[in-house]
């Protein structure tokens, strides 16, 4: 377990390009969809909304409602973030958001994000907005090639763990 302070920060140990923080909303039974919400840092503001906003798009386009991209600014001070996450990350010199992909106070969305196929599509929809923006291509491995993994463990903040991976998956 780590504090949102210490996941926000976490990323710098990392030389993270971003911290992205994944999870479901609740609220009323009529609130419904994806909801990306970053920073007002003006270092971070418009990366950030920009990214948050191919990510509503593509979690939209596979079944759930596009409910934006917004900010929401300290209590106290303005210029601050409300949400520890994004606030900590930004102070630590990374772009961050928390993106909401549905609301399990509705019916429907709850639905929606039980099923694992559509938890998949969910899950795609992130990770193909992410690394459209940061341009990033998929790689793949030859037949009878080989790929060595580096595995880090926030909770433990173990740096680095050797690992072998393998697959059936072409």
């Amino acid at each position: 377990y780590n504090s949102n302070t210490g996941r926000g920060r976490f990323g710098l140990s990392l030389n993270a390009d971003l911290v992205v923080s994944i999870h479901n909303n609740s609220g009323s039974a009529t609130a419904s969809g994806v909801e990306v919400y970053g920073t007002v840092n003006p270092a971070h503001s418009a990366m950030v909304s920009k990214l948050g906003k191919m990510i509503c798009a593509k979690v939209s386009a596979v079944g759930l409602h596009n409910g934006g991209y917004r900010t929401r600014t300290s209590g106290s001070d303005s210029t601050r973030d409300y949400y520890t996450l994004i606030d900590e990350a930004v102070r630590a010199g990374i772009p961050a958001m928390i993106v909401e992909h549905c609301y399990l106070s509705n019916p429907t969305d709850a639905a929606f994000i039980s099923n694992p196929v559509n938890r998949k599509k969910v899950a795609t929809a992130d990770a193909t907005a992410i690394a459209e923006y940061f341009g990033l291509v998929k790689r793949g491995v030859s037949n009878g090639g080989s790929l060595t993994l580096n595995r880090t463990y926030s909770a433990l903040f173990v740096s680095s763990t050797q690992g072998t991976y393998s697959t059936s998956n072409p």
